[in-house]
């Protein structure tokens, strides 16, 4: 029964219907059966017969029950059909299945309304009745891919209604299996003929822009830098200059005109022909792939292509543009040749004396090497997959950080010192230098860390500021090579010299010799250095001005390590103020504040260096003692301010007297010592030098005194001796604050005394 017809059959009739055909059916049922006999039932006893009737009466009731369910649930049944068949007609699209020999099977009253015929007129009617001439191919043509694929396909063709008026359709067409598992079409139709009368105004529109922009844009292709095909799919119909040149033509009429594929090397035909048919039968665009083209010359090229659909001249085609690769292919295969020693250099890289660290753009390690683990302490494990921030702390200077990652946001390399710290905590100095590696699209794909651990570089660098400040201090410094040449000076050198560092470097220290010491001095300084490394001591040194002055100077030598000097360092300073300070403390303990003469212990001193002298040298030296006669008298007489000049003048007599190299001292009062050193070896020679220098000052001595208007006179005696073996004998008389020649005790030795009042003569004893 149609749908239609079942429109028209009330939902009671039907059930009343199917009880009589069921109450026909099982009386047909048990007159076949071979049930028990009337006489059977009339066996029965009385209890039996009424049990027997009370199921049947249960059972009637269990169907009546069952009848009238079943009634409710086909009613239910009959409006949801009512509803399915008022949805299905009543669609806004339409709808018909098609069975597998192409014969309508059913249909909606929208699709009725489409062709303009009755649903009668539709049913058991081939679809291709009803599909335009020349629409024929594309229907069977997605029917056969339906066959083959299963699933849903859309088309466009034109149908053809009762007047056979043809109206655009658009089919989605889904194959599928009924209850019987027979094949069938279930096509969903709707009329988009006003919609392809607006796309072919706009197309009509559209081509006279494409014909006035059509020369525009083949000026732009002819002009791009990069090789430019158009084709339709078979054969080349555009190909601009960069083409031409790049395949080896003599102008774009060797290739338009030529098939598209004789362009491509033969082991690529069959697949390029593949996607060339699905590019044009899609019309979507081809990504970015690499194929081997071949010049006209037969030389295989390789390329870069990509591909899109275009509207070339009003027609269909597409654009194919390309880029040579050759030089990028060479490339490759040279570093696949040399991926042995890329390897090897892996290999060294990991031998090397640097840490060295790579990441990837996104800064997260991917290799470091054996020494990076050596500083760093950190394992590979431990780093890959980190960024090298790992190794910062909290006294990594934030302003080199900093730094750091504004040259490796601005793709720039860095090199530079920063505190890091090893896995252990302990700080180390790290100089770094970090380069990026681009791809040939100017991307950074790598960073590349080459680090130094330079701890130890800082700590000097730390202690050779410590010495510069040092060396710059107010004691005067100068550095020399093992040729002593000057190398460096500081201020304070040439504050005391004089001496620019210009002036003085490239000189030695010859440059500062007062001409005081001797070539014996320098050579004993010299050799002490080189003996025990350095010298101290107190030299005559000269400015640049002439002046000569005391300098205290220490000279230290710098060894390498096989102790060889490599440099000597002087450092000395002015002790001018010392050595006047030190004169004056001498003058006080060792000079006799009236006259100036030696005193008593500077004497003493005087006379053990040259009893030393003489037993090293076998000369004589000899000994005069003198004294003022009546000077106590003398100076009562004339006052102690005039006497104390007396004294004054003779010690001036007595030094004018003697022989430069003698010694002329006051022990005290009117007493007066003459120490004659370096005389002669013999005897009686020596005793003549001794009688000579005494004639002298007894001669100088007794001459006037001119003092206030008045004149005076003063006598002296004189006691001399000459060394012997006992030099404490010759000492002791100086012991005492005052002694008479007559009592000295000199063992061996020759003594006479003389004096002026009776102006004896020298003679020499028996």
């Amino acid at each position: 029964m149609s749908i239609e017809n079942k429109q028209h059959a009330s939902g009671g009739d039907l059930v009343t219907n199917l009880i009589e055909s069921l109450s026909r059916r099982a009386e047909a049922a048990l007159s076949q059966r071979a049930g028990p006999s009337p006489d059977a039932f009339a066996a029965l006893s009385p209890e039996a017969a009424q049990q027997l009737l009370h199921d049947l009466q249960v059972h009637q009731i269990e169907l009546e029950m069952q009848n009238e369910e079943l009634r409710r649930t086909h009613t239910a049944l009959e409006a949801s059909r009512s509803h399915y068949v008022d949805f299905f007609d009543l669609a806004p699209v339409g709808y018909c299945t098609v069975t597998e020999k192409g014969l309508i099977r059913e249909v909606n009253l929208t699709t009725c309304a489409l062709l303009n015929v009755t649903r009668s007129q539709l049913i058991k009617q081939p679809i291709s009745k009803f599909i335009f001439n020349d629409d024929q191919g594309i229907y069977y043509g997605l029917r056969n891919r339906l066959r083959d694929s299963g699933g849903s396909l859309s088309c466009e063709l034109r149908l053809l209604q009762r007047d056979d008026t043809p109206f655009f359709a658009h089919l989605v067409v889904s194959a599928v299996q009924d209850d019987d598992g027979v094949s069938e079409l279930r096509i969903v139709l709707s009329e988009i003929t006003e919609r392809k009368r607006l796309e072919q105004e706009l197309h009509d529109a559209n081509v006279e822009l494409i014909r006035q922009s059509e020369s525009r844009y083949r000026t732009l292709i002819k002009l791009a830098p990069e090789p430019l095909v158009v084709h339709d799919g078979e054969k080349i119909i555009f190909a601009n200059p960069a083409t031409v040149k790049m395949l080896g033509a003599a102008s774009d009429k060797e290739l338009v005109g030529k098939g598209i594929l004789e362009l491509v090397h033969p082991d690529s035909r069959d697949i390029v022909r593949e996607r060339l048919r699905a590019a044009v039968e899609q019309g979507v665009r081809v990504p970015l792939i690499e194929e081997k083209c071949l010049k006209l010359d037969g030389t295989p090229v390789d390329v870069e292509v990509q591909s899109r659909p275009i509207d070339f001249a009003g027609m269909s085609a597409t654009l194919i543009s390309m880029r040579d690769i050759s030089e990028r292919k060479l490339r490759d295969a040279r570093l696949l040749e040399n991926m042995a020693d890329i390897r090897l250099h892996e290999q060294a890289m990991s031998q090397i004396s640097q840490g060295v660290l790579i990441s990837e753009a996104n800064r997260l390690t991917t290799y470091v090497n054996d020494e990076f683990v050596r500083i760093t302490g950190y394992s590979r494990e431990e780093m890959l997959g980190k960024p090298c921030s790992i190794l910062q702390g909290p006294n990594s200077q934030p302003d080199v950080v900093l730094q750091m990652r504004a040259a490796l946001d601005a793709k720039q390399p860095f090199h530079g010192e920063i505190l890091n710290y090893r896995k252990d905590g302990t700080p180390f100095w790290n100089d770094v230098s970090i380069n990026p590696v681009f791809d040939e699209a100017g991307d950074v794909t790598q960073f590349v860390g080459i680090q130094r651990d330079v701890t130890q570089r800082k700590l000097a660098e730390e202690s050779l500021r410590i010495a510069a400040v040092a060396f710059e201090s107010q004691q005067a410094m100068f550095i020399t090579d093992p040729q002593q040449v000057i190398l460096r000076i500081n201020k304070g050198f040439s504050g005391i010299t004089g001496y620019t560092a210009d002036e003085a470097v490239g000189q030695t220290p010859r440059l500062l010799s007062s001409g005081k010491h001797d070539a014996d001095f320098y050579a004993a300084m010299w050799d002490c250095v080189s003996r025990t490394g350095q010298w101290y001591g107190e030299i005559w040194s000269r400015r640049k001005n002439g002046v000569v002055y005391p300098q205290q100077l220490n000279i230290s030598t710098v060894k390498d390590a096989q102790g060889l000097p490599t440099h000597y360092v002087g450092t000395f300073s002015d002790i001018t103020s010392a050595k006047s300070a030190q004169e004056q403390i001498e003058s006080l303990a060792f000079s006799d504040l009236l006259t100036g003469l030696p005193n008593r212990r500077k004497l003493i001193l005087q006379l053990k260096q040259a009893m030393i002298a003489r037993e090293r040298e076998k000369h004589q030296c000899a000994l005069l003692m003198l004294d003022l006669d009546n000077f106590k008298n003398l100076n009562d007489a004339i006052g102690h301010a005039q006497g104390d000049e007396v004294l004054q003048r003779v010690a001036k007599r007595l030094n004018a007297a003697t022989r430069d190299g003698d010694t002329v001292a006051r022990l005290g009062g009117d007493e007066f010592v003459v120490l004659l050193d370096h005389l002669n070896q013999d005897p009686q020679v020596a005793l003549r030098q001794t009688q000579t220098v005494a004639n002298k000052m007894l001669e100088a001595l007794k001459k006037p005194y001119h003092l206030a208007g008045s004149t005076n006179s003063c006598t002296a005696s004189i006691g001399i001796t000459f060394f012997g073996e006992k030099y404490e004998d010759t000492l002791e008389p100086l012991s005492g604050l005052s002694w008479p020649c007559t009592r000295l005790r000199l063992a061996g030795a020759t003594r006479f005394a003389s004096s002026t009042r009776g102006c004896r003569p020298w003679s020499m004893p028996e």
